[in-house]
């Protein structure tokens, strides 16, 4: 399968270049960015697959509408939804509980508002464009649109639709409240998938808005962040605990004021104020307050990671593995790394999808790569052929108990090591393997030479063949019949040989490995030539495996040779009960970053 790739998902957003308002040009995001915050292949969400481009510039432009038409008679509308999307994702993921009215009573979100404000937005554009949304996407829709309309970055045409409403109730008390410490309200946001870095940026979300007086008066005594005497004339202007301040000069506009206010000490908020006290945060702050343009790019990837909270695919296993090379050596080839990774453990109907690239605790020349093995984006139904899924864990399997079968130096990337199953839903799966005849050729070599160098002649041959971790090579040695030199004779073992009698999944793999073979034997890489002399008489074995026909010569590889082996093609999928709904996991960074 072709990987899920940043530039894939940059070639989605030009499609949806409608979305973007003719005001002011959209704000781009660069590749690495858009890894940070979208691992998830196109269709992941539940009804992602419903909101064509037509159907989304509609929803978008009439959500804009609505935004703008209420702001007329209430100028925090667009802080209502920023302050919504952070209360719905946050507590549990993007899932519109927080409409729902026990959620709405928690303590947490007692002075928070514009639950009316969401079902008219949502019922404009229902009617206008005979959509259904969800509750979660009104809300995360209407941030974004939001942040736009109030002079803010416009990154609408990276914004996810498709998302479904729960029917339970989130956690409110996961959320942070107003007197959080700043070491506290960093873990707290870690938890999402959120940096220090994100934490900051989107805290000028209270750029926007107002402070309601109850989240202020208690600061005095206990605030070891503010001047005394400041939070002495806050108090003097909050009449009652319902009264509101605004936290910058400009409530109304998106802008860097709300850092420049904290610089001078009288941030409304505790949180806010312990950003620019602590160390840990202070360096962003300052950075934001002075650089418009990166506040706008970082906080835009934070809410956009933040709207992807608890929205991953069904996947058939989470992993991590170490790669033996820097950090930064990864962050700039994702997408190499992903085809790698996808070429050796995907099949037709999977792909792998990197979530994260982190330096080792402990070592800093290797890096650890959390990656998804997840249904393709073009599988929008979630679900992967049971036969592909033990594939896939048995490829897993074998990697983790030998690192050395995941086979990405060809791409530079470094060896593996290291490799865990972090979690798989089928990791107790075992699936029969079969065994096919592939080829074979003679070498100058005595049966004596090549019996000591066997070991080393067989992992030759199998890197030459980008052999996957569910597929083990056999060599067999033996005198030629009224010949000089020596007879090997390939054979491959599949793991998760065809569950049907007319299922020819492992010939056609076989066929694949003879074109490489082929074409290793014609570019002098089968071998170490200079150790064992030149492959002749080279004979490949049909599909029937009944007679072995002479190689002609060189030619190309397929062009699917880099490809997964087509394990489930379409007259196995349709085999009765043997297709498994793989289950949808909680997140693993969130967000990477995606995607």
């Amino acid at each position: 399968m072709a990987p899920w790739t940043g530039a894939r998902f940059l070639w989605l957003a030009s499609l949806l270049a409608a979305l973007t308002f003719p005001q002011t040009k959209a704000f781009d995001l660069t590749t690495g960015q858009l890894f940070n915050f979208a691992p998830l292949p196109t269709g992941s969400l539940p009804n992602e697959p419903l909101f064509t481009p037509d159907l989304r510039a509609c929803v978008f432009a009439n959500i804009q509408r609505s935004l703008s038409n209420l702001t007329l008679s209430d100028s925090q509308t667009n802080a209502r939804f920023l302050r919504l999307i952070f209360h719905d994702c946050a507590s549990g993921g993007c899932n519109g509980s927080i409409m729902k009215l026990q959620e709405q009573k928690a303590f947490v979100n007692t002075f928070l508002s514009g639950y009316d404000k969401v079902q008219i937005v949502k019922a404009a554009a229902d009617a206008a464009c005979g959509s259904n949304l969800s509750y979660a996407d009104t809300i995360v829709a209407g941030a974004f649109i939001g942040v736009y309309l109030s002079g803010g970055p416009n990154v609408t045409q990276y914004v996810r639709l498709g998302r479904a409403d729960t029917d339970g109730l989130d956690d409110p008390e996961r959320l942070p409240s107003a007197f959080t410490l700043n070491d506290d309200l960093i873990k707290t946001f870690a938890v999402l998938g959120l940096n220090v870095e994100e934490l900051v940026a989107l805290s000028g979300a209270h750029t926007l808005g107002k402070a309601t007086c109850a989240n202020v008066t208690p600061r005095i005594g206990g605030d070891p962040y503010a001047d005394p005497q400041f939070l002495y004339g806050l108090t003097n202007q909050c009449r009652t605990l319902l009264q509101q301040l605004s936290m910058d000069l400009s409530p109304t506009q998106f802008d860097t004021s709300y850092y420049k206010v904290m610089q001078t000490g009288k941030g409304i908020l505790q949180t806010d104020e312990g950003l620019y006290a602590e160390n840990t945060t202070r360096a962003y702050t300052q950075l934001f307050a002075s650089n418009q343009t990166e506040f706008f790019s970082s906080f835009a990837v934070g809410l956009l990671k933040m709207s992807l909270i608890g929205l991953r695919p069904p996947s058939v296993s989470n992993v991590s593995a170490g790669l033996d090379r820097t950090t930064a050596t990864y962050l700039f080839r994702i997408e190499d790394l992903q085809a790698a990774l996808d070429a050796q453990i995907a099949t037709p109907n999977s792909q792998v999808v990197v979530t994260s690239i982190l330096p080792a605790d402990n070592n800093p020349d290797v890096t650890n790569v959390t990656f998804w093995v997840v249904p393709a984006a073009i599988n929008y139904n979630g679900t992967i052929p049971l036969q592909e899924a033990a594939v896939i864990v048995s490829s897993l399997n074998a990697t983790s108990a030998d690192p050395s079968k995941l086979i990405l130096n060809s791409t530079g990337l470094g060896p593996v090591q290291g490799l865990q199953i972090l979690s798989s839903p089928l990791a107790n799966v075992t699936l029969t393997s079969q065994t096919f005849s592939l080829a074979s050729f003679t070498l100058a070599q005595t049966l004596a030479t090549l019996q000591q160098n066997l070991e080393i002649l067989t992992s030759q041959i199998a890197r030459a063949l980008g052999l996957r971790p569910s597929e083990t090579l056999g060599v067999t040695l033996s005198t030629p019949v009224g010949a000089s030199g020596t007879l090997v004779t390939l054979t491959v073992t599949v793991v998760g040989g065809p569950l049907s009698s007319g299922s020819s999944t492992g010939q056609q793999r076989v066929g694949d490995l003879q074109s490489l073979l082929g074409y290793a034997v014609g570019n002098h890489t089968l071998v170490n030539e200079t150790q064992f002399g030149i492959p002749e008489n080279v004979l490949r074995a049909p599909e029937n495996g009944t007679t072995m026909v002479r190689e002609t010569g060189a030619s190309s590889p397929r062009s699917d040779q880099g490809a997964v082996a087509p394990v489930g093609n379409s007259a196995l999928s349709s085999v009765p009960g043997w297709s498994v709904h793989v289950f949808i996991s909680s997140v693993v960074l969130l967000l990477s970053v995606l995607l």
